[in-house]
């Protein structure tokens, strides 16, 4: 009987440690769960984000193909209201074969002799000043 107590009391005390360490496991993995729900729960709300962005993006998209689709026929219009111009195609084929654009005179920088009066020798002078050495500035001021 004694022999009988003892097995049951070391039964007992063997299922009291099971049940504590399976309450322990239970409370590890409700720890552990809630921890991938936060995860999960912050996936979520990534993929949300990423969703709505790609349909701003793809609504954006729709706006300016709405905005850009008549831009190849203005741009007929615009070349063929001015005939004196050429279509950038027209140009780029010209300028593929060799030619060149001539310089409007508008376009032209100004000649310093024809304004101020005075000869070219003189007028183009300073031009040159900053490359000589100073040794040669000073021989050309006592020359004068």
């Amino acid at each position: 009987m004694i022999v009988l107590a003892l097995l049951w009391a070391g039964t007992l005390a063997f299922v009291l440690r099971y049940v504590r360490q399976q309450r322990e496991l239970a409370l590890q993995q409700a720890e552990r769960d809630a921890v991938r729900d936060r995860r999960i729960l912050e996936l979520v709300k990534r993929v949300d984000h990423y969703q709505q962005s790609a349909v701003r993006v793809g609504d954006e998209v729709h706006e300016l193909r709405a905005i850009l689709a008549p831009l190849p026929d203005r741009l007929v219009q615009l070349e063929q209201r001015d005939p004196s111009n050429l279509s950038f195609a027209q140009a780029a084929k010209l300028v593929g074969m060799g030619a060149t654009v001539a310089t409007p005179l508008y376009l032209t920088p100004p000649d310093p002799t024809v304004g101020a009066g005075l000869p070219a020798m003189t007028a183009y002078q300073p031009t040159p000043l900053y490359l000589t050495p100073p040794i040669q500035l000073w021989e050309l001021a006592c020359l004068r």
